[in-house]
């Protein structure tokens, strides 16, 4: 009878969970990406999440390809190859074209949450050292961010 009562417990859990207004994980086609007013692209500027190390740090994808990095005291502008807007996958890839700008050469950029309760739209950027661990999804380090609204 007590691993009835836990299942039950565990089911309604997941139960609430999706019927909540919170997703992760998701896709550039998702609805929940859509219909919480996110952009079908990273145009835009993107403020880091307060939980990281990089608190408070703006990126600015700026269509005319380049990016720009906001870090306190130093800007960086960064020209890059690779589009706006997601293709056949889940990311949006890019390469960075300036070597020795302390950047990792390779980013790769997917939706990771939508909140209607403060309206976010969030993602993830994942840094990658080389192309072959970015092939294999193998990241150096990751941030989210929050889409600035201006």
């Amino acid at each position: 009878m007590r691993n009835v009562g836990r299942w039950f417990f565990g089911f309604l859990f997941v139960v609430v969970l999706a019927e909540s207004s919170v997703a992760w994980g998701l896709e550039w086609s998702d609805a929940a990406w859509r219909d919480g007013g996110c952009p079908q692209g990273i145009e835009g500027t993107w403020v880091a999440e307060s939980r990281s190390p990089l608190s408070g740090q703006e990126i600015e994808f700026r269509r005319d390809g380049t990016l720009l990095v906001v870090r306190s005291g130093r800007d960086l502008v960064l020209p890059v190859s690779g589009g706006m807007k997601p293709g056949e996958g889940p990311f949006v890839e890019m390469k960075i074209e300036s070597g020795g700008s302390g950047y990792p050469p390779f980013i790769k950029i997917r939706p990771h949450l939508v909140s209607a309760r403060d309206a976010s739209c969030q993602i993830k950027l994942f840094r990658y050292e080389n192309a072959a661990r970015a092939r294999q999804n193998r990241e150096s380090s990751w941030d989210i961010y929050r889409r600035r609204v201006e």
